[in-house]
């Protein structure tokens, strides 16, 4: 995945990759799909040289549309990093919406965008990072 991180003081915006694994249970209604999810993504920092990890859990509530079904997600997310500028490591609500496409009977592919607002990082009072982060997703369905 794309993303980009930045502190509301403007001293810190950065674009960062990120590559991970999730894994999770989903409900069919019929119509309706609802489950629990959660995921572990890897942050390489572009510009600081710096890394980090993202942890996720994260509901979802999606509609189907014959082989395709777009979502909305909620949860919660952690995050730490190790960089030059600091180390940071918090929690924050995460949320956001994707899309994906059954291509058979077990694998689907997609893409997430999800955003999360970590307040008051480092221990710093009113500094917030706030990352967005927009995910290609492929999932197997046991």
């Amino acid at each position: 995945g794309k993303g980009n991180a930045s502190l509301s003081n403007g001293g810190f915006d950065e674009n960062l990759d990120a590559y991970g694994l999730h894994g999770g249970y989903l409900y069919d209604m019929g119509r309706y799909v609802v489950g629990g999810e959660l995921d572990y993504n890897k942050i390489n920092l572009d510009n600081n040289g710096g890394d980090g990890d993202l942890a996720r859990l994260k509901g979802r509530a999606g509609m189907k549309f014959g082989r395709f079904m777009p979502y909305l997600t909620a949860g919660y997310a952690r995050i730490s990093t190790n960089q030059d500028a600091g180390d940071v490591s918090e929690g924050a609500f995460a949320y956001g919406l994707g899309a994906e496409y059954m291509v058979n009977n077990r694998f689907s592919v997609g893409a997430e965008y999800t955003r999360q607002d970590f307040k008051d990082v480092s221990n710093v009072n009113g500094l917030d990072l706030d990352t967005d982060m927009v995910q290609m997703r492929a999932s197997y369905r046991f």
